[in-house]
């Protein structure tokens, strides 16, 4: 979800960092490539498959459509995957945002 925020704001520090991360924890970058331009790739499973879309959702901050994909989320995940799901799209946008208003300017 971090790398989906992060390339969708442009913050190539971060999408650097996280990707870095990723591939440490074994996801090759082929497959991190695609999901990251196709928000899917066959080799995530089907909760990544879910969090990916709803990562880049977030992104513009439109309440109707991110309220549509929470919704469908809730339908797919237990209580506790949704809030940390919630909260990890949150963390991201603040991060990512940070990030890219602190690292671009000197």
């Amino acid at each position: 979800m971090l790398a989906v925020v992060a390339r969708g704001l442009g913050c190539e520090v971060c999408a650097h960092e996280v990707g870095e991360v990723l591939q440490g924890e074994g996801l090759k970058e082929a497959v991190l490539i695609q999901a990251l331009t196709h928000l899917d790739a066959p080799e995530l499973d089907p909760v990544e498959r879910l969090l990916v879309p709803f990562a880049r959702e977030t992104i513009w901050y439109e309440p109707a459509p991110m309220q549509r994909r929470a919704r469908a989320l809730r339908d797919h995940l237990t209580g506790p995957q949704l809030l940390e799901a919630i909260g990890v799209a949150a963390l991201a946008d603040g991060l990512c945002r940070m990030g890219a208003m602190v690292l671009d300017h000197p």
